[in-house]
């Protein structure tokens, strides 16, 4: 199933519940501007790991066909990260939950612009 035809059935099942962007991104562990890419088309090609996490949190069976499982996309993505790694991505999580995305997203901004002025 391609990208648009995902994110139209994800969207329907959406309206069915009337439920938010921001509550599926909740419900799911998606981060918002992934959930809202997703849905305007601007991710041509969602990692499997956040598909499945959106249909997860919506009791929804697989969008993938067989031919998808038979080139290799499997049930439980691992991705594997280092100690340092997982750490900054607690350090993100626990950043999000108390200040929000918005928050987050301006930290990321300023580190961000830090690195231009160093280079």
């Amino acid at each position: 199933m391609n990208n648009n035809n995902m994110a139209t059935a994800i969207k329907s099942e959406l309206d069915k519940r009337q439920m938010t962007y921001k509550e599926l991104s909740a419900l799911s562990g998606v981060p918002l501007d992934t959930l809202n890419n997703f849905f305007r088309g601007k991710t041509k090609n969602p990692r499997i790991d956040t598909v499945q996490a959106i249909e997860r949190a919506l009791g929804l069976s697989s969008s993938f066909t067989d031919e998808d499982y038979a080139n290799g996309v499997t049930s439980s993505a691992k991705i594997p990260v280092s100690s340092e790694e997982y750490e900054w991505l607690e350090l993100r999580n626990e950043v999000i939950r108390v200040k929000g995305e918005d928050y987050y997203k301006m930290l990321v901004n300023m580190i961000e612009a830090v690195i231009k002025q160093k280079t």
